[in-house]
């Protein structure tokens, strides 16, 4: 009987076993089964939630891009809320409260400017409100500043946006009705569907499944979010209360954070944070 010899190391190493399948593709499978079954996966080499613009960052871009498409929001935003704002400031109950001698001695004419200021303001904002809409999606995209486009598009979307918008507050309404937080969840489940309806031109059940199914891993991003809207429209509010002054401020700090969502949903559609410093939409494809 011959002993067999002891085997070498260049032996061993060619007796292992050949993978056939890369780094990358692993990696990816990884990816796939982590997101698919909740898991988490903490890794040097790979971070799956990823860390997107802290949310009162988004204000100061937000306000460079309102800078760069004036007439848009001026004509979209600011003009119906103004109005709004002047009807509401010349209701009889502000009228009755404020101690100015014209106001007194004019109440009735006063009055009668502000109901067709608020009638105005009212239908102005029902007709451009799927504009709005519009306006964010594309201009945190590149588009520029047009009015008249984000209008004609806007009637593209028109039933769907009002469609989605009545669904949503439906929904989130009924979940604070009986236990406050699930309205919350769904709220901002849903926060960010009327974004993902314009860019992805989907319907209003595909909106809603998009904007839940991408942010469920970002819950820290868009609860950031709906915190910072919240402060803005409490402050927006409380300067609107200057007599006269608050007219023009009150609507100038609620539109200060216009392009936040818009900015918040593009981060998480393209799976990237946006680059820090001055704000520059990437070419749009020819």
């Amino acid at each position: 009987m011959v002993p067999r010899k002891g085997l070498e190391p260049s032996h061993l190493s060619a007796l292992a076993p050949k993978t056939s399948v890369s780094t990358n593709s692993t990696t990816a499978a990884m990816s796939l089964i982590i997101r698919k079954t909740g898991l988490k996966c903490y890794s040097n080499d790979m971070e799956l939630t990823k860390k997107y613009t802290p949310s009162w960052d988004l204000l100061g871009k937000s306000v460079q891009l309102i800078r760069s498409h004036p007439y848009s929001i001026l004509w979209l935003v600011l003009i119906p809320s103004v109005l709004s704002g002047i009807g509401e400031y010349l209701s009889p109950n502000s009228i009755t409260a404020n101690t100015d001698l014209w106001f007194a001695n004019h109440s009735a004419a006063a009055s009668q400017i502000g109901i067709w200021a608020v009638s105005l303001g009212v239908l102005w904002t029902l007709l451009v409100l799927p504009a709005t809409v519009v306006l964010g999606a594309r201009a945190v995209r590149g588009d520029g500043d047009d009015p008249q486009s984000y209008m004609r598009q806007g009637l593209h979307y028109f039933w769907r946006v009002y469609g989605l918008g009545i669904l949503i507050g439906i929904l989130v309404i009924l979940g604070l009705i009986v236990f406050i937080v699930p309205g919350l969840i769904l709220l901002r489940r849903y926060l960010l569907a009327p974004y993902y309806l314009v860019t992805e031109d989907i319907g209003i059940r595909d909106a809603m499944r998009r904007s839940a199914d991408q942010t469920a891993d970002q819950r820290k991003s868009i609860w950031g979010l709906i915190g910072v809207m919240f402060v803005i429209s409490i402050s927006a509010s409380v300067i609107s209360s200057i007599p006269a002054l608050g007219l023009i401020l009150g609507p100038l700090v609620s539109v200060s954070y216009f392009f936040a969502g818009p900015f918040r949903q593009l981060e998480v559609s393209d799976g990237s944070p946006l680059p820090t410093g001055t704000f520059t939409p990437k070419p749009k494809k020819s």
